[in-house]
């Protein structure tokens, strides 16, 4: 639940001029964590890890869930929760509490969270009785806020870019030098590569970071299919095996046949019956 909770609770806590930096830092911390485990996991990979290190790596996520218990035990309700579900005098005075060291500040987001107290008041009259969801579509306000965040996973998401992100991981892990400490830095290059939004978000603006990321996404996604390309076009000609041997391809080999069709090396490895496929002890493996 925490992953679903947080960026909710930040969106509805933070103040207006530095959301975008607390909810992006969500995402960087969660690659640091990453990378922090990698990191225990490499350490411990080294104590007996047949028999004690994969428990010492289990055992340590016990100290951050501790600490996290401890500390949300004294964190106040979100104050738009509570004016939603009728507690409007404790929203205000959590809302007062946050903001206690500056007045002005303070009675901004009292105004700003009466508004919302309103709102919340209209909507839930409006969505009484039959389905919400058919319901919340006359509010243009809020079905065009549903489209445009729905619309927005839904292209990334049909982009795929997200599948080339996860074969571009096991790529780096074949080609690294040192395979120990290979899937330790793929982990660090996803954290640093979230620190650049997180430092951009407020200074150039949700909208211009937006289509310049779409923009390098289709970038991305042209160049690689240029190379997929240019790796057919030029990958190592294939003879067939009857050239090879100077004589017929007995029928019983197996997938011989098959495999004579191909004309070179990358029409073979897309094969889902390629030799590599094959078992160790074959005689076809590799």
């Amino acid at each position: 639940f925490g992953s679903s909770v947080v960026p909710v609770y930040i969106s509805e806590i933070s103040l207006p001029n530095c959301r975008g930096f607390l909810l992006t830092s969500f995402q960087m911390f969660i690659t640091f964590g990453l990378a922090s485990a990698n990191i225990v996991a490499g350490v411990l990979l080294h104590v007996e890890p047949v028999n004690i290190g994969w428990r010492l790596m289990l055992s340590f996520t016990i100290a951050p869930n501790l600490i996290q218990f401890i500390i949300f035990s004294f964190m106040p309700e979100s104050p738009r929760w509570l004016c939603a579900n009728d507690q409007q005098e404790e929203g205000i005075r959590i809302t007062q509490w946050l903001h206690r060291n500056d007045a002005k500040l303070q009675q901004e987001e009292i105004d700003r969270l009466n508004i919302y107290i309103g709102y919340s008041k209209r909507l839930k009259e409006m969505l009484e009785g039959g389905w919400r969801i058919m319901r919340l579509t006359r509010d243009m306000n809020a079905l065009q806020q549903i489209l445009v965040g729905c619309m927005l996973q839904i292209f990334q998401q049909l982009s795929a870019v997200n599948a080339i992100m996860q074969l571009s991981f096991v790529n780096i892990y074949q080609i690294s030098w040192n395979k120990r400490y290979g899937i330790g830095y793929m982990a660090f290059k996803s954290h640093f590569s979230t620190i650049i939004p997180m430092l951009m978000i407020e200074r150039f603006g949700r909208r211009k970071l937006l289509l310049s990321s779409v923009a390098g996404v289709i970038f991305a996604l042209i160049f690689l299919g240029v190379l997929f390309e240019y790796v057919n076009h030029d990958s190592v000609l294939a003879k067939p095996l009857d050239q090879i041997f100077r004589e017929d391809i007995p029928d019983f080999t197996p997938y011989s046949k098959h495999c004579a069709q191909h004309i070179n090396c990358y029409s073979c490895t897309k094969d889902e019956y390629c030799g590599f496929c094959m078992p160790k002890n074959s005689p076809t493996y590799g």
